[in-house]
This record gives structure tokens, sequence and C-alpha cells, in this order.
């Protein structure tokens, strides 16, 4: 529940803490409560509405809604009114923002899914008229006073290597591709608490299917272009290339760019989708592996790639930190490729 401005009346006041425990309670009840007559409350409501602009707001439970994005929205001169007003219509929208600085609007969404945000983004935001060009991050974790904050890393590694906001302020003064896949490949394995790392981009198009098939359209085609890894042999990144491009293994990053998800495989020496580099995992000698989406205008570009030494699960935090990096790092990317076009 917010208000404009400070209430003083205490009647005021108390009707303000009741809603602020819980917004659903009806002038009945808080009558009922404060020992006054319902006709007050819904004048005293309508009062607080009216002159101090208060207003119940709602939260989406995080059980069902696990992905909670902002999107960051430039529009077409003299259409931001516009856009704010289609964007604050679509169900999966929680709040819309008019904002001054690098971006006219910011619009927070919450979605069940990664897939579902991506399909959010694609069919609704970028179809609205007046829209110049839209940006997305997802938001990891409301950090409420007095609460300890999210640290990513693996425990004990508390200075080592790069931080999260000191990654993203390298990032934003990097000038060329390759410095920012160094970059990203090295911060990756202390900002995410992975042993090794390795960041690729993928050349991807769909694959027609031969004619006397169904359907029209086939697994995409997928070109490991480009590439840095740290903390893993060169021999091992080579063959791994070697083989994604040849179509020996292709089964992880197929799995990524058709699905726009992460990929986490707990024991990489038995699953099926590392069928194809079983050999490879086995002399490298890691044991869990997650492949994580890297995002342009919607699209799959890459994934950024996380290695395990020993068999583990991860939390829910953990792979939050995780995609968070891998959507920084794409933004980055993007706009070190615009800038070489320019």
């Amino acid at each position: 529940m917010e208000t404009a401005t400070s209430v003083s009346d205490s009647l005021d006041r108390s009707i303000l803490n009741l809603l602020q425990d819980d917004g659903r309670l009806a002038s009945l009840e808080i009558a009922r409560r404060l020992g006054v007559s319902e006709k007050t409350i819904r004048t005293r409501i309508a009062r607080l509405t009216r002159e101090h602009g208060m207003r119940v707001v709602a939260t989406l439970n995080s059980s069902a809604r696990q992905t909670r994005m902002l999107f960051l929205v430039h529009t077409q001169p003299g259409s931001r009114f516009e856009v704010a007003d289609r964007l604050a219509r679509l169900p999966a929208v929680q709040r819309v923002f008019a904002t001054t600085g690098a971006f006219d609007l910011v619009v927070e969404g919450a979605f069940q899914t990664d897939a579902d945000a991506l399909e959010f983004l694609v069919r609704e935001v970028e179809a609205v008229d007046g829209l110049d060009a839209c940006e997305s991050v997802h938001l990891i974790k409301e950090v409420l006073p007095g609460e300890a904050p999210i640290r990513a890393g693996r425990p004990g590694d508390e200075g080592r290597g790069l931080d999260f906001r000191r990654f993203v302020a390298l990032a934003a003064r990097a000038t060329t591709e390759e410095e920012l896949l160094v970059l990203g490949a090295q911060a990756a394995v202390s900002v995410c608490g992975a042993d090794r790392s390795l960041v690729s981009l993928l050349e991807v198009r769909d694959a027609v299917v031969p004619t006397g098939r169904s359907g029209g359209v086939g697994p995409p085609l997928i070109r490991m272009t480009t590439f840095h890894g740290c903390a893993l042999r060169d021999e091992y990144v080579r063959e791994v290339v070697r083989r994604v491009n040849e179509g020996e293994s292709r089964g992880v990053s197929s799995r990524v760019v058709e699905s726009g998800l992460h990929v986490f495989i707990e024991d990489t020496l038995t699953d099926p989708l590392m069928t194809g580099l079983h050999d490879l995992v086995r002399a490298e000698g890691y044991r869990s592996f997650m492949a994580v989406p890297m995002f342009r205008e919607g699209r799959v570009i890459g994934t950024l790639n996380l290695y395990y030494d020993e068999r583990r699960q991860l939390a829910d935090d953990e792979i939050a930190v995780a995609q968070a990096f891998a959507d920084q790092l794409s933004s980055a990317l993007s706009r070190v490729v615009a800038e070489e076009v320019a």
C-alpha cells in the first residue's frame, strides 16, 4: 500500500496499518476492528485515495512466478505515453514507469519461466507500435533493509577475482568483442562460483527438413564461431568446437537454442545430452555443467558455460546470478557490435 503524503489523523493511520498488513480487508471488517461504522471507513478510504494518493497494490507469489524482468524501453519521439499505456494493459506487466535518462520507460513483469519471458518480449513488447528498442534484465532478488546481500561465488572466495559490480564496470569500458569474451570467461569463475568457464558465440540458423518429412523445420543448425575459455585446456576447447561444428555433439547447444533456457547437468559422465563428449569429460575431469543462454534481440546468440569439478546441485539464486551475468555480457556485446557497425 502506498500514499503520496503523510497522514496525521489517528484513525487514518489505523486504517493504513490494517491495509498494509492485509490489503484485502473489507470495509466492514476494518470498521469492526476499529470500533467505528462501515460508512466512516468507506468515507475515510475514499478520501485517502483521492487526497493522499493511497493505493493498495499486490505482488505476485514468487513460487508461482519464478522469473521477474525489467524491460528498458526506448520509444519513438512523441510515443512515450501511448506505448506506456499499451504495455500497462498487458497481463504479465506489474508496473510501468516513465523515466528520464537513458530510457523512456521501465517496465516490470513477472513470468513462470524464462521461456515465457522471452516469448513475451518478442510477441508482446517488441510488437507494440511506437517502440524503438528494448533491453531486458533479470531481477535476481529484492534486498530488504537489514538483509544480507547476495554473495555470488563459492564460500571462501570473497575477494578473489571479480565481483558482479566490478565486471559490469569493466564490461562497460570494453571496446572489442574479443576483450569482452576474455573478460566474461575470467569473471564467470568468481561471479558464478564455477571452477572453469567457457563463453561461446554461436551462429544459428533454422534447418529445413528434407522433402517427405513432416513439420517443415528441423533442429537448428549450430556453428560455434567465437569462444574463450578460462581454466580449461586448449586441447579440450578445440576438440569441443570441432565436434559441435561437425555435428558430433550438439545436444546441450541445441537444447539451449531451442528452449531459450539454461541447461544444468548434474552428472556429465552419464547424461545423454553429453553424448559424444563423454571421453573429453573424463579427460578434462569436471563432473557437473551448466549452459546459460545469451540473447540479442530475442534470439540466442551464444552460451555461458560453467564447469564444476565436483558433482553438485545449484540453488535458484546461483542459477539466477549466472543468467544475470550472461544478460550483462550479452548487453555489453550488443553495444560493442553496434559501435563497430557505426
